[in-house]
């Protein structure tokens, strides 16, 4: 009971760290956790260990490392056997690694993701459903150019976690959400119906502040995308210049320059954000 409780302290911190942006403390901080896991007999939390891992090493543009963690937990978990919740989330969170990827990469990612939503109706874990519908939504709006009909699904899958979060309270999924829905909106050329959706997202952002599984400069660049598309140029500058600034403090906590280095070229959405990709000028 005493080592259960150490081990979900220790993730806990790993990934309240993450969530406050200092990157390279939550890294090392969850490599020990995990590395520890592994020499214990039970391993009983290594697969939700190794999910906090992975998320960080996606952050950071460890995207190798973060797939071969995701792999190992998918592995330890199916050699025990049964349906389990954290095994559809990593599951998705693999799938949406190798979206980041494309290419070949798009049938196993939709692969992964299909089963991971299945998995996550049957064992229904509360906190976790309306983080892998909106990863399942994300992997579709990353293949929707070369793959369309997947758009539609898209929306739908925000849709119902909008929905659903407006009664279950979870914010940050709600959040994360509306963004989805904006950015579906905005590849039909809704860009009314984007930037209202967009705004939602802004307005409780704004209200709640930094959350838990949510990267804020996601949702500041994205707005701005949809924003400047529809019109509004000032306020998406502004928009981007707040994205490039959490960004920029991101990286300010990678004390090792070709850690750095790596976050700020290798994480797509930073190269975007610094470049102010879909922002006019």
């Amino acid at each position: 009971m005493l080592q259960h409780a150490r081990n979900l302290g220790e993730m806990q911190l790993g990934i309240s760290l993450f969530d406050s942006r200092r990157l390279g403390a939550a890294l090392s901080r969850l490599q020990r956790c995990v590395g520890r896991l592994r020499s214990e007999p039970l391993k009983a939390e290594l697969p939700i260990a190794l999910n906090y891992l992975a998320q960080v090493l996606v952050s950071v543009g460890a995207h190798q490392e973060a797939e071969d963690v995701l792999r190992e937990a998918l592995t330890f978990e199916e050699d025990r056997g049964g349906d389990s919740g954290w095994h559809a989330y990593n599951a998705a969170l693999l799938g949406y690694v190798l979206a980041q990827r494309g290419g070949d990469h798009w049938t196993e990612s939709l692969r992964l993701v299909v089963s991971a939503w299945a998995e996550t109706e049957r064992t229904w874990l509360a906190n976790l459903v309306p983080i892998v519908r909106n990863l399942y939504a994300e992997i579709l709006l990353h293949g929707a150019d070369e793959h369309p009909e997947g758009l539609g699904q898209a929306y739908a899958l925000a849709v119902a976690t909008v929905d659903e979060t407006q009664h279950s309270g979870m914010v940050r999924s709600q959040i994360a959400a509306h963004s989805l829905q904006s950015r579906a909106l905005l590849k039909w050329g809704e860009t009314t119906r984007a930037a209202s959706a967009a705004r939602k997202a802004l307005r409780l952002l704004d209200e709640v502040g930094d959350m838990p599984a949510l990267r804020t400069e996601e949702v500041l660049y994205y707005s701005a995308v949809v924003l400047g598309t529809s019109g509004a140029r000032q306020e998406a500058h502004e928009l981007l210049q707040r994205a490039r600034a959490v960004v920029g403090e991101k990286a300010g906590h990678l004390h090792d320059d070709t850690a750095r280095q790596r976050f700020l070229t290798s994480v797509p959405l930073n190269r975007a954000i610094r470049a102010g990709h879909g922002i006019a000028g």
